[in-house]
């Protein structure tokens, strides 16, 4: 499933999110999964795309896992993410996989990884907790407001 709304790949570039050029692809409870061509942009001086993009994409990918059914009516933030870099990135495509791991009423834990699409190669992987509450302020956008 597409989700149209969550298209950043021509973005207006008002958002981090439009920065990345992202787009979601699946999602679906506990699941989600956010492809990216890989720009010049996005890459270091040399050839490898900067860390910092990579958890760009683990972040947004282990805050939206927990998310579909809540999206208008939470806000969220990241208490913790720690990551792992495996690979040096020369990809053209990406994907960051982000799954819930567990889930209370205040804090939920996610697991995410960057791979390669062409080769399926893992590039990098997270483990995160985010807090979630109830949205203050219906007028501030929630996390897929695009």
């Amino acid at each position: 499933m597409t989700v149209e709304f969550l298209d950043y790949t021509e973005g207006s570039d008002r958002h981090y999110h439009d920065m990345l050029g992202y787009k979601m692809t699946e999602w679906r409870e506990g699941y989600v999964r956010l492809e990216m061509d890989v720009q010049p942009r996005h890459r270091q001086r040399g050839s490898f795309t900067h860390g910092g993009i990579l958890m760009g994409l683990l972040d947004i990918a282990g805050l939206l896992s927990n998310l579909y059914d809540k999206r208008d009516k939470v806000e969220t933030l990241t208490l913790a993410l720690s990551t792992n870099f495996l690979a040096a990135v020369h990809s053209k495509r990406v994907a960051a996989i982000g799954e819930a791991t567990k889930a209370g009423n205040a804090v939920y834990f996610a697991n995410s990884k960057v791979i390669d699409i062409a080769s399926d190669t893992v590039l990098a992987t997270a483990q995160g907790t985010f807090r979630i509450r109830p949205k203050k302020n219906p007028e501030l956008p929630s996390p897929t407001d695009p």
